[in-house]
Parts: structure tokens; sequence; C-alpha cells
């Protein structure tokens, strides 16, 4: 495996600059890549945001990455039984005790917390959030920019809509809509305008330039 020396990280919480979280320190800003990628001071990325408010800057800060020239970088836990058969996309986080079964599709900008079990014959698409210890059953379909939170159960032969969020806890067991909310169980349906869960992406993000 090559060896990566880690620059520091990049937050835009103006209390954190300077400090040390995890060992690294905050050297800048997230538009502050730009600049480090120029001057050769940056060529890998790896995006740490893991709340479901963050989803939607989450996705645009992976384009906005690959845009400047920068390589996403996979980080999987030595700890994680992942199949032989299975499909990883670039930009994937997996956490230990994770399973992911024979024969699954994961595509890019992906994270796979701790304790999170996806059976066989499944496909997230890119940019999809499980939160630790939830359950994904076999020949599911999640689709981009969903959350599963954490401990919640998705069973079998399931289709989880695009820009969907499954709160907490949530047992679901048939196929969810674009742009919804799950809670609880039995699980409630709420169309995704009445909670503004995802902040949206900075002007700057959307429109790169380098």
């Amino acid at each position: 495996y090559p060896t990566f020396n880690v620059t520091g990280s990049l937050d835009d919480d103006a209390n954190k600059q300077g400090n040390k979280f995890y060992g690294l320190q905050v050297i800048g800003t997230f538009r502050d890549v730009v600049d480090m990628a120029n001057r050769g001071q940056a060529t890998h990325f790896l995006i740490g945001l893991a709340a479901v408010k963050h989803m939607k800057i989450k996705a645009a800060l992976y384009d906005f990455c690959r845009h400047i020239g920068l390589h996403p970088l996979n980080v999987v836990s030595k700890h994680a039984d992942i199949s032989p058969t299975a499909h990883i996309e670039d930009g994937m986080f997996i956490g230990s005790m994770t399973f992911i079964g024979s024969n699954c599709s994961i595509g890019l900008n992906c994270s796979i917390h701790a304790g999170v079990k996806i059976m066989e014959n499944c496909t997230l698409e890119s940019n999809v959030m499980t939160a630790g210890n939830s359950f994904i059953g076999g020949l599911c379909k999640i689709k981009s920019n969903v959350y599963v939170g954490p401990g919640v159960i998705v069973g079998s032969e399931t289709t989880i809509g695009e820009n969907s969020v499954l709160g907490a806890g949530s047992v679901v067991l048939t196929s969810v809509p674009p742009n919804t909310f799950i809670r609880g169980n039995p699980p409630a349906y709420v169309p995704m305008r009445r909670h503004a869960f995802y902040l949206p992406p900075p002007m700057w993000m959307q429109g790169p330039t380098c």
C-alpha cells in the first residue's frame, strides 16, 4: 500500500483554526484547498463530514476536489469484512466491524460506519452514508445522497429513493420514494420538503475554478 504524508485538515469553523483534532492540525478552510493543490501541497483528499446536514456539502466538496485535480483516498478498517466479489468505488470510508456481502456495489464518496452490515447483491449509489450498526438486507438498492441513520434496518429487496433520510432506529420493509424522511417503527413517511435537513453547498463550491 502507498504511504501518504498527511498535511493537515481543513474546516470552515473559525474556532478550530490552528487547533489539533485526532492528531491533525486544522491548517485552513475548505476554500484553501485550491491554493494547496496549485502549489503541490496536496495531491489526495478524504472528506470527513459525517452529519446528515452535511450530505449535500460532502457531495459538492468531492466533485470540487476532483475538478481541481485531487485524488480521493479510500480508508478501510483492517477489522472490516468485505467480500472479494464486492465492487467499491473511490472516496470510500469503511469503519470497524463492518460487513459487505458478495456482489455488492458501493458507489463514489460513500461512508459506511462501524458495525454496519450490508448483505449480498446490494447496490449503494454515490454519496450514501450509513451510520453505525445499521443493517441493509440483500438485493437492496440505495440511491444517491441517502442517509441511513444509526440502528436502521432496511428489509431485503427494498429500494430507497435518492435524497432520502432514514431516521435512527427506523425499520423499513417497503420501498421509499425519493426525497422522503422516514422515522420510527412502524415507520412514518414525511415528505422531505417539510424538513430542511441538508445545508446547501457554498456558491464558490458550486462553480469551482482553479
